[in-house]
């Protein structure tokens, strides 16, 4: 199914069981009266309206979209990131719950994505998935100094490799050769790099084959690569390589040398889908409190760990004390630190931490009717 079907499946479904759906309204903040949360204020074509409530679940989607957190929490330099998603998830909700006095989850750092073909690609939010560079995992990635930055393999995916791009000055180049065009990159699905490739010079990506490795190093020095770091650089890993010796950065799994042309390298920048860190919260979804709450980061003892908890706080032995803001739940990319460094699943987080929301959200708005 593609997005904009499952975004129309999920819409008719939330209409019919009885959902308004309004667009083009903004979360600007939420408001809170002596620690309760009583509504939410709403931007509509730049005027501001209250709106009263009990019960808000945030799932704006993360702020990979906004320059300035990003820049706060995941790169200095956010020109070195392509954005690889909706154009409209810039931390709303984020910064609405930072503001309203909530705890900002850890891996605030880390973020999920995929390499892009870098300029001069051309293309915009329809061709995100063509112009995706898959092949990272079995390619030689090396950066604009002609360095090897990475163990290409680490993670579940590419999503290592991806971040270790996003901090390389001006992004860099994979490198494959005749036996990695023919390499599947997408398991399961039979797609291969040679069709990764071919499908984002269409798109007029910066693509670069030469039958032998030291012409490739001429024309890639001419992108401002230099020469001779490129040449010790991949003859060093092709001899650990070849040799059964760890490269350095090892390489963790497929351990293919650079030994048959002809040798094509990619121009790459990095693309950041969401971001990893957000809103901190517990096991039911709800929105940790900084006020009230001990640190994320001391040790729970747990010879003497009991539990007591009421509406508002969740306290674990002497050293663990967690305060909730009652009514305000996230889900989705809005709850920070579910993947950290490591992809653990887009998807999969919003379907179990939407339905973990949404239920304890109608349990809250019961417990206030009857109460």
């Amino acid at each position: 199914m593609q997005p904009q079907q499952a975004i129309d499946a999920l819409t008719q479904q939330f209409l019919a069981l009885g959902g308004t759906l309004e667009c083009n309204a903004s979360l600007y903040r939420l408001l809170i009266e002596d620690g309760l949360l009583t509504g939410v204020e709403i931007e509509r074509e730049s005027r501001l309206s209250a709106e009263p409530t009990n019960t808000v679940v945030l799932t704006t989607g993360g702020f990979q979209g906004n320059t300035e957190l990003l820049a706060r929490y995941v790169l200095p330099d956010t020109s070195s990131v392509i954005l690889r998603a909706n154009p409209y998830s810039t931390g709303d909700g984020f910064m609405a719950a930072m503001s309203a006095g909530a705890q900002a989850s850890q891996g605030l750092h880390a973020f999920y994505g995929h390499a892009i073909a870098a300029e001069p690609a051309r293309f915009d939010f329809s061709n995100l998935g063509e112009v995706s560079q898959f092949q990272g995992l079995i390619a030689v990635a090396v950066n604009m100094r002609g360095e090897r930055f990475a163990d290409e393999t680490a993670g579940t995916g590419e999503e290592c490799l991806n971040q270790a791009l996003a901090r390389q000055p001006g992004g860099g180049f994979f490198i494959v050769d005749a036996d990695g065009m023919e390499r599947e990159v997408l398991k399961g699905v039979g797609v291969v790099a040679g069709a990764v490739i071919e499908r984002a010079k269409t798109y007029g990506a910066l693509v670069i084959s030469s039958p032998t490795l030291e012409e490739l190093f001429d024309l890639l020095a001419e992108q401002g690569v230099p020469r001779q770091r490129l040449a010790t650089e991949i003859s060093g890993y092709n001899d650990a390589i070849k040799n059964g010796r760890e490269p350095f950065p090892p390489r963790g799994k497929n351990r293919y040398p650079l030994s048959r042309g002809p040798y094509t390298a990619v121009k790459v920048k990095a693309g950041i889908t969401f971001t990893m860190g957000g809103i901190r919260i517990d096991e039911r979804t709800r929105v940790l409190r900084r006020s009230g709450s001990t640190s994320p980061l001391a040790p729970v003892p747990v010879e003497r760990a009991y539990v007591e908890t009421d509406a508002a706080t969740i306290t674990i032995g002497d050293d663990y004390r967690q305060t909730v803001i009652p009514g305000l739940y996230a889900a989705g990319c809005d709850a920070g630190n579910i993947s950290h460094t490591n992809y653990m699943g887009g998807l999969a987080t919003a379907l179990t931490t939407g339905m973990t929301a949404g239920k304890e959200a109608a349990m809250f708005l019961l417990a206030r009717q009857y109460s």
